[in-house]
């Protein structure tokens, strides 16, 4: 008689959350491929994503955005920027004449 074995927290185990780790995985891609960026961010586009996602509505808790369920009031999202754009950044640390 065999016996099969089980191990704790493989992805057979573990479905809802390695799911949601693959599709904001393949989101990521996605980002840094249209923004045309190198490899090294993912994990600033991954942060990115996963604010994103939490501003959004989800079915699982009723329609409602984790946002709102935590601080019981609506995202602000008037002052996001798109993933990739290019912006300016002031250094205070040149001299005056520097570039």
């Amino acid at each position: 008689m065999t016996r099969k074995l089980t191990v704790h927290e493989t992805p057979e185990h573990n479905g809802v959350a390695e799911q949601s780790n693959r599709t904001i995985l393949e989101k990521v891609q996605a980002m840094l491929h249209d923004s045309d960026l190198p490899k090294f961010p993912w994990a600033k586009a991954a942060q990115h994503m996963v604010y994103l996602k939490n501003q959004t509505w989800t079915h699982t808790i009723g329609d409602m955005t984790p946002y709102k369920l935590l601080y019981d009031c609506k995202p602000n999202i008037g002052n996001l920027q798109a993933w990739g754009c290019k912006v300016c950044v002031h250094n205070t640390g040149n001299l005056k004449l520097d570039d």
